[in-house]
């Protein structure tokens, strides 16, 4: 049955953001199988993230997960994060806590725009 579903829609499994300002026809049941939503990172999601680049520096993981504790980041940023410092455990400990100040930077500049008003649902 897929193949017949890809012929018609070549776009397979989406993943959408801000499901809420979506029409509410759009998230019906039928025509969304899944919602789950991805949370931000745990401390332990950090510390072991943080390991499996550097794995021989416990200490540091936990001096990692303790400065983004109470962060909001997600873990494809900490992931992006740690690939540009692969290189060097210290100098990704050492910013973690000028990331997290960064993230709730650009969260609080976010939450002061203004947003659209919500999409109302259409009728039919």
């Amino acid at each position: 049955r897929w193949p017949e579903v890809a012929r018609e829609d070549p776009r397979g499994p989406e993943i959408i953001r801000h499901h809420p300002r979506l029409d509410p026809a759009m998230i019906r049941p039928g025509r969304v199988d899944v919602i789950h939503e991805v949370g931000d990172a745990t401390p332990h999601q950090m510390r072991t993230l943080y390991l499996n680049f550097f794995p021989d520096q416990p200490q540091l993981a936990d001096a990692f997960a303790d400065a983004l504790s109470g962060s909001s980041v997600s873990m494809a940023l900490l992931q992006s994060y740690l690939l540009v410092w692969r290189h060097s455990a210290e100098q990704a400990c050492e910013g973690a806590a000028e990331l997290a100040t960064g993230v709730a930077q650009a969260r609080d500049a976010r939450a002061m725009r203004p947003r659209p008003p919500p999409r109302e649902a259409k009728g039919g």
